[in-house]
């Protein structure tokens, strides 16, 4: 951290009283999360002090001075107050300090690097990170009003001034357990024989606690939930619920999924939310704008900067999405999982927490279907998203699932009592589930022209499935559990590498060939079905062999 660490030695220079400054946005209190220097240490200017914790985001305060630490005012966990003194650092007294600087206030500094370099020749100061952070966000620095030494603006002033302009409250929830205690009944003894025929009455006995209640300072993101809850509450709120259907999209995603594992990002279905949301934006801006205070006036945003809330042990934080608008799927995943990295952590920056005009809310996450957010002033709109399901599907009794590019049957198929017809034929299906005997009422099943290889023990334990298309797949066997389905009335088998062994009746003079023309195509059939007899499988149409020709497949189908 460059810090210089020194003995403690005899007090000789200039004892300065380094204060907590301003954070801004009307923060008057932070938590000191850890301390990066001691007593007797020795620091120089933009050396890190210590981490503390707003209701916003942490961030790190860094030393104004070179000099020696003599008083730390705070231990860990403790509430510093903006405008108090924060430490006590003992300087040289020959360079001197103005009145001015003997309360001069610290610049916190958020978790990124900070170069410190002088633009010379020019009346504004800043450091190449600060102007850097003004023209992405298109801000005048002659516009900006610097808080540092010599009116350097440090990259706090920028961030306050983009507050000002668009600046979201972050609404983190604390997370509430509460555990009942279990209530246990004991049985009184059994009675005497003379008083068998009574019945046992359960005794209830109190039950012996001996934990006490809690109480705990509101601090941190649970504060700014309390402060963020109550002004959105304040708020007029339309709520509007719909339900769509995902299919295509489910498949999208299926197909991206290893171009993003290259790339080696993690692709959820929340990019694709957060750009659908952005291309609704474009259509209706007003969903995209901020309201002052007063309501007299409507700012449209130009960025799409659209936050997700995420649940986090420090509880609920919104981090944003910048410039929605001009990325990609992938590039929004990317940056999403920046943010929840470092949302675990605990690191996320005033810049990642700040200058959202959308929100969008996932419930999805914990199953829940539907939810009413509340919006995140100055933003007017927000939107929730619940869990991905088959909703109502359970009555339906068919489902045509075919040509699409599916790799397994969605399990929620699995949980439909009502399923009666099943087409998935055309798909990318290489084997069936363990489960597939849940779909107990299923008569027809279509999985023909998909890459399945073998058939699960299970499938015997279909016993109202009657209709069973396999053709075109890469069977080389049919399991002899099939001879359990005792309502299978028509299996086709054709065009798979079956490996059945077929004997023709002997027929002096004649060969292979010959024997074929001679009993017809019919009669071969009639053997294949002999050698499926074998297995106990007797059922009243098959189609299985590769060999017939397109003439021969027709008379079978006949």
């Amino acid at each position: 951290m460059g810090s210089r660490r020194g003995p403690k030695h005899v007090s000789c220079g200039q004892i300065v009283q380094f204060k907590l400054s301003d954070i801004g946005e009307g923060i008057t209190e932070v938590t000191v999360k850890e301390w990066y220097i001691k007593e007797g240490d020795s620091v120089s200017q933009f050396d890190s002090i210590c981490e503390v914790q707003s209701d916003k985001a942490s961030v790190t305060i860094t030393s104004r001075y070179d000099g020696i630490i003599r008083k730390l005012h705070y231990s860990i966990d403790d509430i510093a107050f903006v405008g108090k003194p924060l430490v006590d650092i003992e300087i040289d007294p020959s360079k001197g300090v103005s009145p001015e600087e003997d309360v001069v206030e610290t610049p916190p500094m958020s978790h990124e690097e900070h170069t410190h370099q002088e633009i010379k020749g020019h009346k504004t100061l800043a450091t190449p990170a600060v102007r850097r952070l003004a023209m992405e966000n298109n801000i005048k620095l002659s516009e900006v009003v610097g808080t540092g030494k010599d009116n350097r603006i440090l990259k706090e002033d920028i961030l306050n001034y983009l507050a000002k302009q668009t600046g979201a409250i972050l609404p983190p929830s604390p997370k509430a357990e509460i555990v009942p205690p279990v209530r246990r009944t004991e049985t009184v003894p059994a009675a005497p024989k003379d008083r068998a025929r009574r019945t046992p009455v359960p005794v209830s006995r109190p039950i012996a606690f001996s934990g006490k209640d809690r109480t705990e300072p509101v601090t941190g993101f649970q504060k700014a939930m309390v402060k963020t809850m109550s002004a959105a509450l304040k708020i007029p709120h339309f709520g509007y619920s719909d339900e769509v259907d995902l299919t295509h999209l489910v498949q999208l995603r299926e197909e991206l999924k290893p171009l993003a594992e290259i790339r080696g990002v993690k692709l959820s279905f929340m990019p694709f939310f957060i750009k659908a949301a952005s291309l609704g934006l474009l259509q209706y801006p007003i969903l995209n704008a901020s309201l002052d205070e007063n309501c007299q006036n409507v700012t449209y945003k130009a960025s799409h900067n659209i936050g997700v809330a995420m649940d986090t042990e420090q509880g609920l934080i919104v981090p944003n999405v910048k410039n929605v608008q001009v990325c990609s799927v992938f590039d929004i995943a990317v940056e999403l999982n920046r943010l929840q990295s470092l949302g675990s952590a605990g690191q996320l920056g005033t810049s990642d927490l700040t200058g959202g005009t959308f929100t969008l809310s996932n419930i999805g996450t914990i199953g829940g279907t539907y939810a009413k957010p509340v919006i995140l002033p100055p933003e007017v709109a927000i939107g929730a998203l619940g869990k991905i399901q088959l909703s109502d599907l359970k009555k339906l009794s068919h489902i045509d699932l075919c040509m699409n590019q599916f790799t397994a049957i969605p399990s929620a198929l699995l949980n439909m009592p009502n399923l009666e017809w099943l087409d998935m034929g055309g798909n990318k299906l290489q084997e069936l589930p363990d489960a597939i005997d849940r779909m107990e009422n299923l008569h027809t099943l279509w999985l023909q022209r998909n890459e399945i290889n073998s058939l699960p023990e299970t499938i015997g334990n279909m016993k109202n499935l009657s209709t069973l298309v396999l053709s075109n797949n890469k069977l080389k066997d049919i399991p002899a559990c099939m001879k359990d389905m005792t309502s299978l009335r028509f299996v086709n088998f054709r065009d798979n590498p079956l490996e059945l062994e077929v004997t023709l009746p002997p027929c002096e003079n004649t060969d292979e060939e010959e024997q074929q023309e001679m009993f017809g195509i019919d009669f071969m059939h009639m053997y294949i079905q002999e050698s499926l007899k074998k297995k106990g499988m007797a059922f009243l149409s098959v189609l299985i062999s590769p060999q017939y020709s397109e003439e021969d497949r027709d008379k079978l189908d006949k």
